[in-house]
């Protein structure tokens, strides 16, 4: 099955990039991730450094565009958090 990709501009400043499954669209929002770094007083920059991912996947993230389940993996292990604590999915 082929999928498409389609952006649209929501009304809570997340830009979703969201991907045709399976006749619907689901969308990907990381505002979690970047409210638990501002509780934790993190930038993103000591994040990228403590889990060694690139600035490449910080920028992705910015636009919420998706990233492999391995960064989310890191920054899970990194925060000590589970992922939807920083991943929220819409449909």
């Amino acid at each position: 099955m082929k999928s498409s990709i389609r952006v649209e501009k929501s009304n809570d400043l997340c830009y979703n990039i969201k991907k045709k499954i399976g006749g619907g669209f689901m969308s990907i929002c990381y505002k979690k991730l970047w409210k638990l770094l501002i509780d934790n007083d993190m930038s993103k920059s000591e994040l990228r450094e403590k889990t060694g991912i690139a600035a490449s996947t910080i920028s992705k993230m910015n636009k919420n565009q998706y990233v492999s389940l391995e960064v989310l993996e890191r920054i899970c292990y990194a925060l000590d958090c589970n992922i939807e604590d920083i991943v929220e999915i819409e449909k």
